[in-house]
């Protein structure tokens, strides 16, 4: 079964799934007509990433730290403290990376569709959302991308609602 949510133009969730295997499907993610994760995982967990991006916006993705910040300087700062640890050494590397203001922006995106990743946000006075993507392991670039947040958080809830009520029923 196919069930899309969104705009391509925007922001556009497209979910490909069997009614048999319930929880795991495909996740194809298009931001601003650019397709930028298309991955097999867990409904269940994207469903959790979801409500709590829906059930904390109320504070949050305030800060334009990082919008002040180059490309060049976020990757630097990410791939030094990633390349000079071992695996067991790493604990919270976003905040030994950078500092407490990456939680104040990160977005709940940690389940297997996601977790190559890192998404940090932030909402201008505009009601603009702006987000900040790069690969968890040596990253190369930083993506950015605007979009309507009201519109994210619609989509959030409306899939999340789906997930609960079709799929992981």
């Amino acid at each position: 079964m196919i069930k899309n949510f969104g705009m391509k133009e925007t922001i556009f969730f497209h979910l490909d799934y069997e009614k048999e295997e319930h929880e795991f499907g495909f996740l194809s993610l298009t931001i601003n007509n650019e397709e930028i994760l298309n991955l097999e995982g867990n409904f269940s967990f994207l469903c959790v990433d979801l409500e709590c991006f829906y059930h904390n916006t109320s504070s949050a993705y305030q800060d334009n730290f990082f919008w002040q910040k180059t490309e060049r300087e976020i990757i630097e700062s990410w791939n030094l403290f990633f390349n000079s640890r071992t695996l067991e050494e790493i604990d919270r590397p976003e905040v030994c990376a950078f500092n407490d203001n990456f939680y104040r922006v990160k977005l709940p995106l940690d389940s297997t569709f996601f977790d190559e990743f890192v998404f940090i946000g932030y909402i201008d006075d505009k009601g603009f959302f702006h987000i900040k993507m790069w690969k968890k392991f040596n990253p190369q670039y930083v993506k950015d991308y605007s979009i309507p947040f009201e519109e994210f958080k619609k989509l959030a809830n409306e899939i999340s609602e789906f997930l609960r009520r079709e799929i992981l029923d």
